[in-house]
């Protein structure tokens, strides 16, 4: 019979005890046919079935019953004690199954019962001391005890008790919880004090005086009758709107008591003075100023040695005219009385001066010149840090010894500054040729190389195209590639070789090698394509010399 797929074949309806079926042994690694009968199945089978009372242990093998689900097995057909129906008696040692049921009630009862924070079960108290607080800690999942400052919170000065500003409202506050230990000193200010809530309980006795009192804030319903007398009246209080028409007579009035102070202006003339009736204990101090006196009036005869001092003094009585020359000093000066406006031009000496006295504050800009240096005054720590440039320094100023060995190199010479006097004998060596750099110019007249040894560099190229590059001349390019290569020799614009430069190429590989002229490139051969000679065949090799800026001549293997 033709092959056919095992998805095909169809069911056996009748199954003979030495009928056979094809296994497909480990499918997920290196698959291999196997065969059975139906008999060595069956045996297996019936080796590995469960029957009821069976203990047989279970691993790793599935229970095929309704498929794929244990859907037939009763509360009551499991053992006594394997299922527990009350969490709530269940210890630590337990290890039954719990029902969804029972779990569900439990669990139920929980959120019932956890309402308040002593109920809590994710809680984390440590050893707990006043003034702590119960804060929430989310990276955990728990409520720990903190402390006033390891929950962020600061205590009111004075206090123990918690407070960050702004963040207790009125309402948080229970009646009297605040005592006056708790409130620091002059933290109540008006505007925190209600209207009318101050009543005579709250004022100690004489703590109101005048500073307290508004202005017209007491009348006469205030006082007690007769309750003013004499220590009451401030000096000058009662005028004469106070004093009722004709009640002060003479027995009022104490002798000597009515002075200048109770007369009205221009009361008091020579009329009503007698002559000689007005001497010095009638002249109050510092009433008598430099108006009143006429001039050259008082002299040293009228003063009692020590009488005048400033009391006896008005404002502005004294001017210039009153000092005798030299007569003051520096203890007549008060503290900062010498400002600018009273120093004359050109009056601060030298000597006016306390050593170390003028620091730079006190120095204008451009103030100090050549003439204010002391000749070598100037040293290396006065200088700050690239100060003394080019045009600092005279000519022929520095000399040899203000080098530093090795100080000087490329970048401080100028171009061609260094010329043969400059250069010792012997200090050109090879290395400080360039390539390429000598030509037949630099070499003398009948020039003789003994055994002479040529050594060439190489510059392996592999590609299908290349464009020579300066540093070619004088070198061997090889080309080695078995398709066909292309050559390009750049314009002086782009390489500017030295008249009488040369490269030369060999074909390595199969591939033949085109010479060829960049933009402007004039390229002469003989035997050979004029504009693009080609290397004949393989290891075959050609020169090309520069002749002229842009003309090459390009001998050798060429066609």
């Amino acid at each position: 019979m033709a092959d056919v797929k095992i998805s095909a074949l169809g069911s056996i309806s009748a199954v003979a005890g030495e009928d056979l079926v094809a296994i497909v042994d480990d499918p997920s690694g290196t698959p291999a046919s196997r065969k059975a009968t139906i008999t060595q199945i069956a045996t297996f089978i019936n080796a590995s079935a469960v029957t009821a009372g069976s203990t047989t242990t279970f691993t790793a093998k599935t229970i095929n019953a309704d498929n794929n689900t244990i859907s037939n097995i009763e509360l009551d057909n499991l053992k006594s004690g394997v299922l527990d129906t009350d969490l709530s008696s269940v210890s630590g040692s337990d290890d039954t199954i719990a029902s969804a049921k029972a779990v569900k009630a439990y669990v139920d009862a929980q959120i019932l019962t956890e309402d308040t924070l002593t109920e809590l079960n994710d809680t984390t108290i440590t050893s707990v001391g006043d003034n702590e607080l119960l804060q929430y800690d989310s990276s955990s999942s728990k409520w720990i005890n903190q402390t006033i400052a390891e929950a962020g919170l600061s205590p009111v000065a004075g206090s123990s008790s918690i407070v960050t500003t702004g963040t207790i409202g009125t309402g948080t506050w229970q009646g009297t919880a605040i005592a006056s230990a708790y409130i620091a000193g002059d933290a109540i200010v008006g505007s925190k004090i209600a209207d009318n809530a101050i009543n005579s309980e709250h004022i100690t006795n004489g703590s109101v005086d005048l500073a307290h009192m508004s202005v017209n804030s007491i009348d006469s319903d205030q006082y007690v009758d007769a309750s003013i007398d004499l220590a009451h009246l401030s000096a000058d209080s009662v005028n004469g709107t106070k004093i009722a028409d004709d009640s002060i007579d003479s027995e009022h009035i104490v002798d000597g008591s009515v002075d200048l102070a109770h007369l009205s202006v221009d009361s008091v003339n020579g009329t009503k003075l007698a002559d000689n009736a007005v001497n010095s204990e009638h002249i109050t101090n510092g009433s008598v100023d430099l108006a009143h006196m006429s001039v050259n009036s008082i002299d040293s005869d009228q003063y009692v040695d020590g009488s005048i001092d400033l009391i006896h003094l008005s404002v502005n009585s004294i001017d210039s005219d009153q000092y005798v020359d030299g007569s003051i000093d520096l203890a007549h000066l008060s503290a900062d009385s010498v400002d600018g406006s009273k120093i004359a031009d050109d009056a601060i000496n030298s000597e006016h001066y306390t050593n170390a006295s003028i620091d730079l504050a006190h120095m204008s800009a451009n103030s100090v010149d050549s003439d204010q240096y002391v000749d070598g005054s100037i040293d290396r720590a006065h200088l700050s840090a690239d100060i003394i440039d080019a045009t600092k320094i005279v000519d022929n100023a520095i000399n040899s010894e203000h080098y530093t060995d090795g100080s000087i190199d490329l970048a401080h010479l100028s171009a061609d500054c260094v010329n043969g006097t400059k250069i010792s004998d012997n200090a050109i060596n090879s290395e400080h040729y360039t390539d390429a750099s000598i030509d037949s110019a630099h070499l003398s007249s009948g020039l003789t190389i003994a055994n002479p040894t040529l050594t060439y560099a190489i510059n392996a190229q592999t590609g299908t195209s290349y464009t020579a590059v300066l540093a070619d001349a004088g070198k061997i390019v090889t080309l080695n590639n078995g398709s066909a290569i292309a050559v390009t020799i750049p314009p002086n614009s782009g390489v500017a070789y030295a008249i009488g430069s040369s490269l030369t190429f060999i074909s390595i590989g199969a591939g033949l090698t085109t010479i060829g002229q960049g933009s402007g490139v004039t390229i002469a051969s003989v035997g050979g394509t004029a504009t693009a000679p080609v290397i004949s065949a393989q290891h075959g090799s050609a020169t090309a010399i520069k002749i002229a800026t842009n003309t090459w001549q390009v001998i050798g293997a060429i066609e």
